[in-house]
């Protein structure tokens, strides 16, 4: 687990409609570089395997799903959702119970933190003067 504070957790509303989602809020001057290149190994994955992966788990609908199981409903390798399930784990998202069954070790996943989203905004350093517009 990475011993670093994690960004900020907001809740957004949702314009038309009545209900809200929970983001995760960062911005460009977030220093500790464990937690930011897990995000971007995060949001950058081939075919968005971690976001697929995350929402997967969310969907459940027993407590905990394993690693193999994630695998076959997500058509991808055990090692790739692995090392998404380990990355999602360092960021607080999801946590994990080993198990044994004979020989075999195994990771079964679970929702540790329910997000619907990333949300970045425009540094202030962008902007003239760095402040931002209608300040």
């Amino acid at each position: 687990m990475v011993g670093a504070e994690l960004p900020e957790e907001v809740e957004v509303r949702i314009k038309g409609s009545k209900s809200s989602i929970k983001v995760l809020l960062m911005d460009e001057t977030f220093e500790d570089w464990r937690v930011w290149r897990t995000f971007v190994r995060v949001l950058g994955r081939r075919k968005d395997l971690a976001l697929r992966v995350y929402s997967k788990i969310l969907e459940m609908d027993e407590d905990e799903i394993s690693t193999r199981d994630l695998a076959a409903s997500l058509d991808e390798s055990v090692h790739s959702i692995n090392k998404v399930c380990s990355d999602l784990e360092k960021l607080g998202l999801i946590e994990s119970e080993r198990g044994v069954r004979g020989a075999a070790m195994f990771n079964s996943w679970r929702p540790k933190k329910r997000v619907l989203g990333v949300l970045r905004l425009i540094p202030p350093k962008y902007f003239k003067e760095g402040r931002w517009p209608g300040e």
